[in-house]
């Protein structure tokens, strides 16, 4: 008898079986989580509407307090069997019903911007049921129109209230389709009164960074919670920022979250920081829609979404984004920091200069700014300027460069200490000025150097320039204005540009082409009224110091002119270069008249007191002049002589003002302009009084307020040391 043991595996009807049973599993399984998802929707949405209630009905109890303030909609109001008013109205938040943030609805009341969260708020779905008279909240229902258990409304209001107290019935609503939520009824008659929050604190710093300080004056209630919300004035986007003490956020860290001596948390966040790159405002809140450039509001709000209680706001305060906050008529920008300044520039700031709602922009798509106080670059030395990609410079000031026309006034107020350094760039205050107005500035101490350079700015082309001066402080005679190019004092290359009632007085150097005390290199542009200013020593000039000097073209006011129109205009500056001049080394055509040079120049190819190398089409007028005995010649056994306006007696017509008594006294005026001399004995000999006449005293017209009616710098005082010792 064999032992009929089975060897092989389940039988197909066995195998079928199995596969039965496991399907049968399966779908219980598949069925019981269908449930439990379901259940876990409804408590969600639950919450949701609970969220809702709480937060509705703290708002309304204190809008209430103040008459509605003034909303006209109160919805859609009630109605009893009989047709009559109930008192209660409701509002329907979906897709094709009320808008919550219709600022004449009394939803906009009960649920402001960052009430709950505004996925929430502005993303979901909701009915609000309330007695008007008593601003009372009493019930909510919630749902969403897309997702697994969606729902669109359509006219259920009715079907709402007959279910709104069966969870399964609204568990399952419309045939095992959708999730609603509901809080209300009896669960709502057992809300707790919490404590009675007060009022948060919050401060803005509008300075090195925009900075806004929040102080959580409910830190010792476990359920306060406090946000920050910003608005954009023009934009009108919105960002709410939630504030906690365990969490960090683009805006914070941990390190910016303290307890003060109250034990209160007091919340530091930065809005815009131009020193690191992800701080910018642009990168901040721009990708939620803020416009660089526009004026913000932030306020912060205590609020207890979990206990029946007040909801308490700071103080709202408005700023800028960019720049000084202007509450003023003056439609500008107002700078009154580095990082305003710096922010006029879009590789920095993403400012925006089309939008003509902003303060700054004008119609004809150009930029206003306003400098409201002195501002230096001192405190800034260890910090370096970033844009998107990082560092823009390494602890350098970065020239402000503007790919749209800028105005800018400085309602004579100063930048000091500047320092920049930009080798293969235009540099200055700013880079370059194309089409630009600056006008109404002082730049004291500032070391620049570039390919171009000059303390306003490397290049200049169409620009305007009025009543802008640049000078030492402390007299220092270490070059200020170094390039590789075109170096001025004031602008290193100036192309159709206009200057007018300005000055420099600053040591100049060019390794390159063109130097000038002013201005080293002019196109086609007018210098009216201005002058430059030099360093002496006791009254005389430095052999191995000149203020001015470069590799080919150096000049007392103008390195190189070509097309140069010059009025009205002096120099005190030494030159020294291939081609030296005391008022230019070159000049090509234009016109120059009633100017005169005071410098000492030395030109290893050509030089000349007033012109190296004057062109023939240039047109020299008759109040051409210059200070003879500054270059006094030492001829050997014969005697002394002096050096000539210009080489091989061209410009021939320019004459010494001291060859005779007549002329040096009508350049000895009598009543000497205020100078800040940096040679101490020129102080003492003339008494904080320049020795000879300034611009207005060669006819321009001055208006008070105007730096060329003093004078910057020294100037050689021959008549002290030689004619009256």
């Amino acid at each position: 008898m064999h032992n009929n043991k089975r060897k092989n595996g389940f039988t197909m009807a066995e195998a079928l079986m199995v596969v039965a049973i496991i399907a049968v599993l399966a779908a219980l399984i598949f069925v019981a989580i269908f449930a439990y998802l379901r259940s876990m929707t409804k408590l969600e949405y639950d919450g949701c509407a609970k969220e809702i209630f709480i937060a509705a009905q703290n708002h309304l109890s204190m809008a209430e307090s103040q008459g509605y303030l003034g909303r006209g909609d109160f919805g859609t109001p009630e109605k009893d069997e009989h047709g009559d008013l109930t008192g209660i109205y409701y509002f329907i938040k979906d897709g094709s019903h009320s808008d919550v943030d219709d600022e004449n609805s009394v939803l906009n009341l009960m649920l402001p911007f960052a009430a709950v969260d505004e996925t929430v708020r502005g993303g979901g779905c909701y009915i609000i049921r309330y007695h008007k008279d008593s601003g009372t909240v009493l019930d909510v229902f919630y749902w969403q129109e897309n997702g697994r258990y969606d729902h669109i409304y359509a006219d259920d209001y009715a079907s709402f209230m007959e279910k709104r107290a069966d969870k399964d019935e609204l568990k399952t609503y419309t045939g095992d389709k959708s999730v609603i939520g509901y809080y209300g009824g009896a669960d709502a008659s057992g809300l707790t009164r919490g404590a009675e929050l007060k009022t948060p604190l919050i401060s803005v710093s509008n300075a090195d960074k925009l900075i806004v300080t929040v102080t959580d004056t409910n830190s010792a209630n476990d359920k306060a919670r406090i946000k920050l919300i910003i608005t954009g004035v023009t934009s009108k986007s919105r960002r709410e920022i939630p504030l906690s003490s365990s969490s960090a956020t683009e805006f914070y860290s941990n390190s910016d979250v303290y307890r003060n001596s109250d034990d209160n948390y007091v919340f530091t966040l930065t809005l815009d920081d131009i020193t690191q790159s992800g701080k910018h405002f642009s990168e901040l809140l721009g990708p939620n829609g803020f416009i660089p450039g526009e004026d913000i509001t932030v306020q912060a709000v205590s609020y207890n979404n979990s206990e029946l209680t007040n909801v308490a706001y700071s103080t709202k305060q408005t700023t800028n984004s960019l720049f000084a906050y202007n509450d003023s008529d003056k439609a500008s920008a107002h700078i009154s920091n580095i990082r305003h300044l710096e922010n006029l520039d879009r590789t920095v700031s993403e400012l925006n200069v089309s939008n003509t709602e902003l303060k700054h922009n004008r119609s004809d798509g150009s930029v206003k700014a306003l400098q409201t106080t002195d501002i230096s670059w001192s405190g800034w030395e260890d910090r370096s300027v970033y844009d998107r990609s990082g560092p823009l410079t390494d602890k350098k000031y970065y020239p402000v460069n503007t790919d749209y026309v800028l105005e800018y006034d400085g309602q004579r107020h100063a930048v000091s200490a500047v320092s920049a350094d930009r080798p293969g760039a235009a540099s200055g205050m700013f880079g370059s000025l194309t089409g630009d107005t600056v006008k109404n500035l002082k730049l004291i101490d500032f070391t620049i150097s570039g390919s171009n350079a000059g303390a306003l700015a490397g290049d200049a082309d169409g620009a305007t320039v009025t009543n802008v001066v640049a000078y030492n402080s402390t007299g220092s005679a270490a070059a200020n204005i170094t390039a590789s190019g075109s170096a001025g004092g004031l602008i290193g290359s100036a192309e159709r540009s206009t200057v007018t009632k300005s000055a420099a007085a600053l040591t100049v150097v060019s390794t390159g082409d063109n130097a000038g005390g002013l201005i080293g290199y002019v196109k086609d542009g007018g210098v009216i009224a201005c002058f430059s200013g030099g360093h002496t020593v006791n009254g005389a000039f430095s052999a191995d110091g000149y203020n001015v000097t470069s590799a080919a073209n150096a000049g007392g006011l103008v390195g190189a002119a070509y097309g140069m129109t010059l009025s009205e205009s002096y120099s005190t500056c030494s030159a020294k270069g291939k081609n030296a001049g005391g008022i230019a080394a070159v000049t090509s055509g234009g016109s120059i008249d009633n100017c005169y040079a005071a410098g000492k120049v030395e030109g290893s190819e050509a030089e000349g007191a007033f012109a190296a190398v004057p062109g023939e089409t240039t047109v020299f007028g008759d109040k051409c002049r210059y200070y003879q005995i500054v270059n006094e010649r030492d001829s050997g056994a014969d005697g002394k002589t002096y050096l000539p306006a210009a080489p091989s007696g061209s410009a021939k017509d320019i004459v010494p003002f001291d060859a005779d008594s007549a002329g040096f006294n009508a350049y000895l005026t009598a009543v000497r302009m205020p100078a800040s001399a940096y040679d101490g004995a020129l102080v003492q000999y003339y008494r904080g009084g320049y020795a000879l006449i300034t611009v207005g005293q060669l006819g321009a017209d001055l208006e008070s307020g105007d730096f060329v009616a003093s004078h910057y710098g020294d100037w050689p005082a021959p008549e002290v040391r030689i004619i009256n010792r």
